[in-house]
């Protein structure tokens, strides 16, 4: 109880709440550079796919030139 009069009683100073902002905003730039670097990370994942697809008939192809 006492913890709830000394912050009802406690002043935040204008710097105090500038630096929390500050504080708000990085997380929120770092939180949308994951969103981001996971729907690169998706892309790059299908890109891959397609790859190895290409070069698992590529490979099949050589196979049957070579009988």
């Amino acid at each position: 109880m006492e913890e709830l009069n000394n912050i009802a009683n406690s002043r935040v100073s204008t710097n105090e709440i500038n630096a929390l902002m500050e504080d708000i905003n990085v997380k929120k730039s770092k939180f949308s550079t994951m969103i981001v670097i996971e729907k690169e990370v998706k892309e790059l994942k299908a890109l891959q796919d397609k790859v190895e697809k290409k070069y698992a008939r590529i490979k099949k192809l050589n196979e049957q030139i070579q009988l």
